[in-house]
């Protein structure tokens, strides 16, 4: 792709986000949605980095996200979205 036409690409990325009025520090940024204590789904993720029974640690974007409980374990994982279940006890950002 040449260079004026990905300048072009950027440009109408930026016009359709600004149409839709989403902050732009908000793309690219992780969301995690509890569903009351017993699972987790995130997406946006960059990787696990710490998984135990007790604690399993994502990376995303500009932060680490911590869940905390018991006979906590990954339900489903791809190159997106993370969904952890168990008892969980603390989310920490």
């Amino acid at each position: 792709m040449k260079t004026d036409q990905k300048g072009g690409l950027i440009r109408r990325f930026r016009e359709a986000v600004e149409s839709l009025e989403i902050p732009e520090e908000l793309l690219g940024q992780p969301t995690v949605t509890l569903e009351g204590d017993k699972s987790a789904w995130i997406e946006g993720h960059r990787g696990i980095v710490r998984y135990e029974d007790d604690r399993i640690e994502i990376a995303a974007k500009g932060c680490l996200i911590r869940f905390c409980g018991k006979e906590l374990r990954l339900a489903v994982m791809d190159r997106d979205d993370i969904r952890i279940v168990g008892r969980l006890s603390s989310v920490e950002y």
